[in-house]
């Protein structure tokens, strides 16, 4: 990593930080800058994907796609209701969810999720840059952000809590018992979810469009 690389992530950091102390009040604020502040240089230089092809698979790319999921959020509401959409969540709800819909990509309090992909192998002939750190205990990316949330003591609301968990939509199969319904009585409070997923999708698509674009792909 180049020196001017390093000022870019460190400017996307102060970024995100920044959206922490505005847009939460205490305790949860202190509670949020505390995580963060622990993670240190494992935030700074997380990827957001292992393989080149898919998104951010770069350090900061964690950041830089978190950063992405937050304003696409806010934008896709903003759209919605110009359009007659009615929103019953709070703004600090829809900044918390998009904020932390991958935090579990992060790993846990000691060990990081992505390690550099050492094999040659697999770096010239798959394109993966990072892969899976073997001494992690086995959870799903949602289960481990809401598990590191309740270690760092940072309360959570319902619709916080179900719009983190339904954020990859019928992409998780354990998404299906919420999202598959024959009856009214089965009923989500909120469309949060919907729109965490929607951004999340589309900073995606937005990540690997870039980086097609920067490598002539």
């Amino acid at each position: 990593m180049t020196k001017n690389e390093r000022q870019e992530i460190e400017v996307q950091l102060k970024k995100l930080v920044g959206i922490i102390k505005k847009e939460f009040s205490d305790p949860r604020k202190t509670a949020l800058l505390k995580m963060y502040k622990g993670f240190g240089e494992r935030l700074l230089l997380a990827p957001a994907s292992g393989k080149a092809t898919f998104h951010n698979a770069f350090p900061g790319g964690y950041i830089d796609h978190v950063l992405n999921v937050i304003e696409l959020s806010m934008r896709n509401t903003k759209s919605l209701i110009d359009m007659g959409f009615k929103v019953d969540d709070t703004r600090e709800e829809l900044v918390f969810a998009a904020m932390h819909h991958d935090l579990g990509k992060l790993g846990d309090e000691t060990e990081p999720y992505y390690i550099p992909e050492t094999s040659q192998w697999h770096r010239e002939n798959q394109g993966s840059l990072f892969k899976h750190n073997p001494k992690l205990q086995y959870m799903s990316v949602t289960d481990r952000t809401l598990y590191l949330l309740q270690v760092y003591g940072i309360p959570v609301s319902s619709k916080e809590w179900i719009s983190i968990k339904l954020s990859d939509d019928m992409y998780d199969d354990a998404n299906k018992k919420y999202l598959i319904s024959y009856s009214q009585d089965h009923h989500i409070d909120t469309e949060l979810f919907r729109i965490i997923h929607w951004a999340d999708h589309m900073a995606t698509v937005l990540e690997k469009n870039r980086w097609e674009h920067a490598n002539d792909v």
